[in-house]
């Protein structure tokens, strides 16, 4: 018993490093070599328009088919189970047609060119439909091919910026990234070759999406809301203070996502919760994100001079609060994992609501009359909120999930 729990620790260890080496190859590719290589062929407001659509992009991508993938998680055991098969390919050629639509209106009202139009909504149908696919890699626990995948994208995105250095069209980029990984990701998986037809699951799996995309539509919201929220309140030089401050600990969503993606995976599966692994999480995740505090505190007071100097006085001020909204919100949303596997969809509307009223209440009063702390203590006080609102369910909920659901 021991030897078979520790051999699966093991795996569990490795798919984490296999998922984050996986995810931080392109992310840092892209953010860090290719798009500051884009910044400097490009005019400034076309820059700005690029990070816009992409924005837009990544929202939808995040709320439609993020939710969707999870979705999937939680309910593909009992699929299996009674031998179903449809349902997801009509959902998500529903959130893609609506996504497409939505990013086709906005390149004509910016009356962008043609040529612009098709390849933009070229490049979120090949997104959102890789990023769909690919859970089969989740459901299978394949880290391996998901880590295949995103090193062949990262090379993608190296000849799409060969491209776009002699067409200084910025879609090519990404055309040719997601376009190469789905070379390797068509053929290895089967999600795709789904009938698009309706079964008797169809609606609760239906509502239990529609509950996640709207708790995530208002959770990613404020993720989107920070910079827009400052600037008319407080100016530019408030948004560059704030924007310093945050970047050492906006680094840790590279770590984050891959990983709580592979436990989300391994709890997907799993139809209990022992009570001394519940303590365990809560105790040893309070210790862990401590520590974290610290390091990322210490190496922002060290990382912010060399970055930006400039804001180096005005960002070190606010510092404490914003790393440690960062740390708690990242506490919460590790908790949440368990949450959302065995509690009721709906709950996350209730935890997503509060943190967001929470958050749109004391920024909108405080920070006009306070300044920038008060609204960086909006954020640190909606993800207490947030935080709270997890934790109270997840040492109150019955972790054991009936055959029968």
């Amino acid at each position: 018993m021991e030897y078979t729990q520790s051999i699966r620790i093991k795996k569990v260890l490795i798919d984490c490093v296999l998922s984050f080496i996986g995810f931080a190859a392109p992310t840092i590719g892209l953010t860090f070599i290719i798009q500051p290589f884009m910044a400097k062929s490009m005019l400034a407001n076309d820059y700005g328009f690029f990070l816009t659509v992409i924005s837009v992009i990544r929202l939808f991508v995040n709320v439609g088919i993020c939710t969707l993938a999870n979705t999937r998680l939680l309910v593909q055991n009992k699929y299996d189970r009674l031998h179903l098969c449809g349902d997801f390919n009509i959902l998500f050629s529903l959130i893609s047609t609506l996504a497409s639509i939505i990013i086709l209106c906005v390149m004509l009202i910016n009356d962008r060119p043609f040529c612009e139009i098709f390849l933009t909504t070229l490049v979120i149908i090949l997104i959102m439909f890789h990023d769909y696919v690919t859970i089969e890699y989740r459901i299978n626990l394949n880290f391996k091919r998901i880590l295949i995948d995103n090193i062949i994208m990262l090379f993608g995105y190296i000849v799409g910026a060969i491209i776009f250095s002699i067409t200084n069209l910025w879609q090519f980029v990404f055309i040719s990234g997601y376009l190469s990984a789905l070379l390797y990701v068509i053929p290895t998986t089967s999600l795709w070759r789904e009938p698009f037809r309706k079964t008797s699951e169809f609606p609760h799996t239906t509502r239990k999406y529609t509950q996640f995309m709207a708790s995530s539509a208002m959770s990613d919201s404020i993720n989107y809301c920070d910079r827009i929220l400052i600037y008319p309140m407080l100016g530019g030089f408030a948004v560059s203070s704030y924007n310093a401050a945050a970047v050492i600990g906006k680094a840790v969503q590279l770590v984050n996502v891959p990983i709580q993606r592979v436990i989300f995976s391994y709890i997907a599966k799993s139809n209990n919760l022992q009570y001394r692994l519940k303590i365990a999480i809560v105790v040893v995740g309070a210790i862990i994100f401590t520590i974290a505090y610290a390091i990322l505190y210490y190496s922002s007071i060290y990382l912010i001079p060399l970055m930006y100097p400039q804001f180096y006085d005005a960002a070190i001020m606010i510092l404490p609060i914003v790393i440690a909204g960062v740390i708690i919100n990242t506490y919460a949303s590790l908790i949440n994992m368990f949450v959302m596997r065995f509690d009721k969809a709906s709950y996350q509307v209730k935890i997503s609501t509060a943190r967001i009223v929470s958050y749109l209440s004391i920024c909108l009063i405080f920070t006009p009359l306070y300044g920038i702390n008060a609204f960086c203590y909006g954020i640190l006080i909606s993800s207490i909120v947030q935080f709270l609102f997890v934790l109270i369910k997840f040492l109150n909920i019955k972790f054991r999930i009936p055959i029968s659901s």
